[in-house]
């Protein structure tokens, strides 16, 4: 099956536990390679992995944050694969680019917490950073593994509305996994149902009926 995603265009992965939906965002970003298939980022076939890894942007449920850093060093950790080594060495010992940093981090709601220890932050806090952080890398096409996992719903919906106008007004595409079949039919234009590691079904939000959604999650 053909899956692909245009620019502005937020396309929701969903299906059970283990079905396969970090696996093939990984394959995307390029940190796992295929078995089978093809895979073209940007119009071309994947070749200088590197300079294709720095259009794209991945936000984890865990953060993958540094709690002991200030979070202007978080957020130059996105920027890294621009930076020489000597670069970003220096830039722990005196911050660099924090009139950029602060700028993502004002576009998150949070400018106000750019030299906070990031261990002070509350959860809803720090995936805005993490956000943020993936913002100051400018990527083309945006990653977000369970996203809103580890927040109440309210939180989770505020941050997928973040998500998502980001994807929009950067004419950015917006590929995230969830739990959480509400919020993909809220926050999304297309569905893609995963199930034991395949592709069952990609189809736009309102043609995902519960009888399909039922075939995905049954045992």
């Amino acid at each position: 099956m053909r899956l692909t995603v245009g620019e502005g265009e937020v396309v929701a992965l969903v299906g059970p536990s283990g079905a396969g939906k970090t696996t093939l965002l990984n394959v995307l970003n390029l940190s796992l390679g295929l078995s089978g298939g093809r895979l073209e980022l940007f119009g071309q076939a994947v070749g200088e992995r590197r300079r294709l890894q720095r259009l794209i942007g991945t936000v984890y449920q865990r953060f993958e944050l540094v709690p002991s850093l200030r979070v202007i060093h978080n957020l130059n950790a996105g920027r890294l694969a621009e930076w020489p080594a000597w670069k970003a060495f220096w830039s722990l010992l005196y911050p660099l680019g924090v009139r950029e940093a602060r700028r993502v981090l004002e576009r998150v709601g949070m400018g106000e917490k750019l030299f906070e220890r990031t261990d002070r932050l509350s959860g809803g806090q720090l995936q805005r950073v993490a956000i943020a952080r993936m913002l100051l890398q400018d990527p083309r096409l945006i990653l977000a593994d369970e996203p809103v996992a580890s927040l109440d719903p309210v939180l989770g919906r505020e941050v997928l509305g973040l998500l998502r106008a980001i994807a929009l007004e950067g004419g950015r595409g917006l590929v995230v996994s969830l739990h959480d079949v509400g919020l993909a039919r809220g926050f999304c234009d297309r569905m893609v149902g995963v199930k034991g590691g395949e592709v069952m079904f990609n189809l736009p939000i309102d043609a995902v009926g519960d009888d399909l959604l039922g075939r995905l999650y049954e045992v």
